[in-house]
């Protein structure tokens, strides 16, 4: 899912950026940098597809089914 439209379903969700951090303990930058594609860490990932209530493939197609079991 393109960064853009990750970010309008967060925010349709009434989701923050600063809210998943906050709750994985990481910067406002991880998160955003997951969001656009710069990184790939998995528990950021999960945590922002779950925040919405997308599954993990949805939300990043291009992650792998071992890294979203």
């Amino acid at each position: 899912m393109k960064g853009y439209i990750l970010r309008q379903h967060m925010a349709d969700s009434g989701i923050k950026v600063i809210d998943i951090a906050s709750t994985l303990g990481v910067t406002h930058a991880a998160v955003s940098r997951c969001i656009h594609g710069q990184t790939k860490s998995l528990r950021i990932r999960k945590a922002i597809a779950d925040a919405i209530g997308k599954p993990i493939n949805e939300v990043f197609p291009e992650a792998t089914t071992k890294e979203a079991a």
